[in-house]
């Protein structure tokens, strides 16, 4: 993919009507590791996407996506193995992703195996200010990334930084007495405000803070927000809210792995469903 299929790719994505990532995020995806974005053409005509996300020991892959009008011609098969085939080119074989429950049989040809349900939530809570909460600052990052690599399991500064670069209004974390224990970050979807990564490690801390925060802030425009089903709080929290809906679900899929990379508890909410 080059820079000047940005515009393609998104309108995949509007097509299906994902409403979690804007362009920026294409964009970010494409500045992260362009020798990962992919294309589909034939003869000459643009027909389908796929991004590999590659970390230092394992990989997403998302935005999976052919036009309409070209599907069931095998398209969305060779663009997947081409990602997969990439991947493991680079001596990632930890594979990871979310997939639509229609997809699910041609992952699990290429060996991939269920490991969790992917939930998607969109609503809103009341917005709350909090004593220990306050706006990210920059020089926050390093203590960031390092409790984000370690909870997550993998290296996502990348995105971690750009976020806060690009959205630091949308960014909060949770200090007391002088040391942080969780962090939300947001960016701008499409008519939504994606939540995502929201990390919080110290287990005195009720999470929801910083998403009332958040709230407080931003305003009470719809939340999108990700969580695996293991996540048995935040998803209880969620199902039991009545300003919350649940969407179709995922399916978290693995390649390769016996463990699942952004499963632990401190990660209250995935950063997205392509990137993990």
């Amino acid at each position: 993919m080059l820079l000047s299929d940005i515009d393609f790719a998104y309108a995949c994505i509007l097509q299906e009507g994902w409403d979690g990532e804007n362009k920026s995020a294409l964009q970010g995806m494409f500045e992260f590791g362009p020798e990962g974005c992919f294309l589909l053409e034939e003869r000459g005509v643009r027909v389908g996407v796929c991004v590999a996300v590659k970390y230092a020991h394992s990989g997403f892959i998302g935005d999976l996506i052919v036009l309409n009008e070209f599907r069931g011609k095998g398209y969305g098969t060779q663009l997947f193995q081409h990602s997969v085939n990439y991947m493991e080119s680079q001596g990632i074989t930890n594979l990871y992703l979310d997939a639509a429950l229609a997809a699910v049989p041609i992952y699990e040809r290429e060996g991939f195996r269920t490991v969790d349900r992917s939930l998607r939530f969109i609503g809103t809570v009341p917005g709350k200010p909090h004593a220990h909460v306050r706006p990210f600052q920059p020089t926050d990052l390093r203590q960031i990334i390092t409790m984000d690599r370690k909870y997550f399991g993998d290296d996502r500064s990348f995105f971690l930084t750009r976020n806060g670069t690009f959205y630091p209004e949308y960014c909060f974390v949770f200090e007391k007495n002088d040391a942080i224990g969780g962090f939300i970050m947001g960016h701008p979807g499409i008519g939504v405000l994606t939540v995502g990564p929201w990390v919080v490690w110290d287990e005195t801390v009720d999470p929801w803070q910083l998403l009332e925060s958040l709230v407080h802030y931003y305003g009470d425009k719809p939340l999108r927000i990700g969580a695996l089903e293991k996540h048995q709080n935040t998803v209880a929290r969620l199902r039991n809210s009545t300003s919350f809906r649940e969407r179709v679900p995922c399916l978290r899929m693995v390649l390769g792995s016996t463990e699942n990379v952004g499963s632990h508890p401190a990660l209250i909410s995935i950063g997205s469903g392509a990137k993990g």
